[in-house]
């Protein structure tokens, strides 16, 4: 027992920054396991899982406006953008909100046939990003209202739509925590409210994160020089 106390004695104690790149390989490892079972079980809901990120709204908005350009142009759409200043994040799958937007859009642009305005502002209430997208067109009636959400239900003329967009757009806006209000008068237009959530914990924990490995880097380095210091 003695021998044993003395022999763990003299080993010398693992640097602080080693001990630090430990528990961050360990927490990889979790990671990257926990992911395999949530693959094996959920499948594709995995993949898309992998793909979450930072989203700058507003960019995308920006994108969707020059991706359609040339089509509200042409149909007299004058676009007006209320965008906040500040830039809104979400934690979001990108191209998925980029499909919410296009489908809002193109709904907006095929209820103004004589042309009209298409406004969309974005702002920040508590902890939630709104997004507000509204246009001066034909509007929808008051029995329409409670099944536009509905797959293959469509207000549009034959040929004009397969009614699945605002479905698509419902399912991705719940998937991202968010809700999708629709409020519209005929002869007046439409104005569909988007509202998700700024996730501040989720940003902040990456940053801390990120904040980490740089930390565990920096003293890897650190203690390199001292070392090259030594037997220079």
């Amino acid at each position: 027992g003695t021998f044993g106390s003395n022999e763990l004695a003299q080993v010398p104690s693992e640097p602080w920054w080693k001990r630090l790149v430990n528990q961050f390989r360990e927490l990889v490892i979790w990671i990257l396991i926990m992911a395999s079972l949530i693959s094996g079980v959920m499948g594709e809901w995995a993949d898309a899982a992998a793909i979450l990120a930072i989203v700058l709204v507003n960019g995308i908005i920006a994108d969707v406006c020059s991706l359609l350009e040339h089509q509200l142009e042409v149909g007299r759409i004058k676009v007006r953008r209320e965008l906040a200043a500040e830039p809104v994040l979400v934690w979001g799958i990108e191209h998925q909100l980029q499909q919410v937007f296009l489908n809002l859009f193109l709904n907006a642009r095929d209820a103004m046939p004589k042309g009209g305005w298409l406004t969309v502002s974005t702002r920040t209430v508590t902890s939630s990003l709104v997004v507000e997208i509204a246009d001066t067109g034909l509007g929808i009636p008051s029995e329409h209202l409670a099944r536009i959400y509905d797959p293959v239900f469509t207000t549009k003329a034959i040929g004009r739509g397969t009614g699945l967009g605002l479905s698509i757009s419902y399912g991705i806006v719940r998937e991202h925590d968010g809700t999708i209000r629709c409020d519209s008068a005929v002869g007046q237009g439409t104005r569909f409210t988007l509202m998700l959530p700024v996730s501040v914990v989720r940003i902040a924990t990456l940053i801390v994160l990120a904040w980490y490995v740089t930390e565990i880097f920096r003293a890897q380095k650190t203690t390199d020089q001292v070392e090259r210091a030594r037997f220079n």
